[in-house]
């Protein structure tokens, strides 16, 4: 939104800058990995963190919270349930994920 509307402001679409600090500097550094063929923006400023400051979740883990998730809302634990998961609406989807815990002793940010 801001790359095709910043004129509007009196901006300059090629001199667009996104900052983040801390736990906030961590999508900052992702964006620099993601459009790199197509940059959206002409400069990061990532105080105090980087996109492999936190340690990720393993596959195990991301699957055991995906599962959680769908079980919660009645789409099973195990198998294909993105047809299930699909027809949810993204409310129902947030309020399920955001139940979903951090295993004890982790960092929140992950």
């Amino acid at each position: 939104w801001v790359h095709g509307n910043v004129n509007g402001f009196s901006g300059d679409a090629n001199k667009i800058v996104i900052l983040g600090q801390s736990p906030s500097s961590v999508p900052v550094d992702v964006w620099s990995y993601a459009y790199v063929a197509g940059p959206l923006v002409s400069g990061y400023v990532s105080y105090s963190g980087k996109a492999f400051s936190f340690p990720t979740n393993s596959e195990a883990l991301a699957a055991q919270h995906w599962y959680g998730a769908s079980a919660m809302l009645g789409c099973g634990f195990s198998g294909d349930v993105v047809p299930c998961m699909r027809s949810k609406n993204f409310t129902a989807i947030k309020s399920a994920a955001a139940r979903v815990r951090a295993p004890v002793a982790t960092s929140q940010a992950r």
